[in-house]
């Protein structure tokens, strides 16, 4: 091969090389041919053997890569570069602890706030319910900060020390948020105690609405004498690293399933990943990670669904409708439609590449957004792209009209309206998979700042309607409360997370069928 040639043609250069360069006052060379013959140097100098380069070689000391943690799970042990140290996954786990720890003693030594955070949590234990109750926890449990209560990032998704603390606290009162346990319910949220004197029957079955809850797990409850059902965090953790249980353990709780995952050696490690991520991608019930929590409703409308407060001002008017409302609208329209094909903040990231073309290239090259670019060919599917830019919001919609590609171009403010098109035109210039002929649909101008939720309303006639651009226009044009109608369909559609037909829309759009979806 190339590679062999070049390592002879250098050994050649070296043996054509004087052997005076090789030596120095201090050593005397040998050269043998037998390479099992070990030759004498008079050096002073002392040999370093060579060490394996990788610089990753000490064991994390965390919880999440303890034995019993990894036994119990498809998690392994993660190496750190020095001595002593804990991996990220470890020292989130480790901050999720400290923060359930911190609201179970604040929930144990305050009765009234127990019983609002109870109140909340009682009816649908969800994530958002969860969430809302520890935010209205005076003071808020240390080291947790405000901002872990927000959702965060353009996934619209919460931090995952927030996630993986809600996680923590399930196993403590008992609630089932996922459908399927994650790492940390299979390791943790699972342990069982019997305290002594405990026997079944014994715990306090006490109205939900006075809960008896307390760290200490031989403590009674002030009304019945009972010990509480419930096993703080503290325990848990110290129930967990005191335990011997073998990794081959089948205990379960009631609120999961056992799932028993089995370890691979160091020989295999390569075949067992990739049989891993075969077996990831073809079963729905193969064990999460720890800061992943499938909801009870459909994923792509729980995790992109805003907070009620933010839901329930979209009626008001004046209000800017935010990007993740937008987002949330057109999520369930795909949802339900199979012809809108919708990518969530598309605009952002054709503007973040500097275009449509550098975009595509980007995507295909990272692997992003295929399917998106490839069902950009079908004839059958409407794109829609709503954009927002200097708190104004503007639409594009892509359709195949009458055996061609038309891009419907939608503002409901006039002023600047030619300009934003000329604009977003040069941006999205394309002959191959955004190619259409550009044409400026003409509709109502707004009446207040309700252009977010004209956009949702103009996507969905221009995506569902058979008509042509200006009928739907002139269906539009008999309405003149028409701010207030867009509002209430944005907020009737975001606060149910599925379609609501519209009678007054019928005339426009028709009676478009909704596909099923399990929600």
């Amino acid at each position: 091969t190339a590679g062999a040639q070049v390592a002879q043609y250098k050994m050649q250069m070296l043996e054509e090389l004087p052997p005076s360069l090789f030596q120095d006052k201090a050593t005397t060379s040998a050269r043998t041919n037998d390479p099992t013959k070990i030759i004498k140097h008079n050096s002073t100098k002392t040999f370093t053997p060579s060490i394996d380069n990788n610089p990753y070689q000490f064991p994390c000391k965390g919880i999440t890569c303890s034995n019993l943690f990894t036994s119990k799970t498809n998690l392994r042990l993660s190496l750190m570069k020095f001595a002593d140290k804990s991996c990220r996954r470890c020292t989130n786990m480790a901050t999720a602890i400290a923060c359930a720890t911190s609201i179970e003693r604040n929930l144990a030594s305050d009765p009234i706030s127990l019983k609002s955070f109870f109140a909340s949590t009682s009816t649908c234990p969800s994530l958002d319910n969860i969430i809302d109750a520890i935010s209205k926890i005076n003071p808020l449990p240390q080291p947790l900060l405000t901002k872990h209560l927000h959702r965060s990032t353009k996934r619209n998704v919460y931090p995952t020390l927030i996630t993986t603390t809600i996680r923590l606290l399930c196993g403590t009162f008992g609630w089932q948020i996922s459908q399927h346990p994650t790492s940390l319910d299979l390791a943790l949220n699972q342990i069982k105690n019997q305290p002594s004197g405990s026997i079944d029957g014994n715990h306090c079955i006490c109205d939900i609405s006075a809960p008896s809850f307390s760290l200490d797990l031989t403590s009674s409850c002030s009304i019945c004498g009972k010990q509480t059902p419930y096993i703080s965090t503290a325990s848990r953790i110290h129930f967990f690293h005191n335990t011997q249980t073998p990794p081959n353990d089948s205990s379960a709780s009631p609120s999961h399933p056992t799932t028993t995952i089995k370890t691979t050696s160091l020989k295999n490690r390569k075949r067992t990943d990739r049989m891993t991520q075969i077996s990831r991608s073809s079963h729905n019930d193969t064990l999460r990670d720890i800061t992943n929590i499938p909801p009870d409703r459909h994923p792509l409308c729980s995790a992109a669904r805003q907070d009620t407060v933010e839901l329930n001002a979209i009626i008001n008017k004046n209000f800017m409708l935010s990007n993740f409302v937008v987002t949330y609208f057109f999520k369930n329209l795909q949802l339900t439609f199979p012809n809108i094909l919708y990518q969530e903040f598309l605009f952002d990231f054709v503007k973040r590449d500097g275009g449509w073309h550098q975009f595509v290239q980007f995507s295909r090259q990272e692997g992003h957004s295929i399917d998106f670019l490839e069902q950009l060919k079908n004839s059958q599917s409407t794109c829609i792209v709503p954009i927002c830019h200097s708190l104004h919001w503007t639409l594009l919609v892509r359709k195949y009209v009458n055996s061609s590609w038309i891009i419907y171009y939608i503002d409901s403010m006039l002023h600047g309206s030619d300009d934003r098109m000329r604009q977003w035109r040069d941006l999205f210039d394309d002959n191959d998979l955004f190619s259409g002929t550009w044409i400026k649909a003409k509709v109502i101008p707004q009446s207040e700042l309700e252009c977010g939720a004209r956009v949702c309303l103009h996507g969905l006639c221009f995506a569902l309607s058979s008509h042509n651009a200006k009928e739907i226009g002139r269906q539009l044009q008999r309405f003149p409360d028409l701010a207030a109608r867009s509002r209430l369909l944005v907020s009737g559609v975001c606060g149910a997370g599925k379609w609501n037909p519209q009678g007054w829309l019928k005339p426009t759009i028709g009676t478009p069928q909704p596909i099923i979806c399990d929600f």
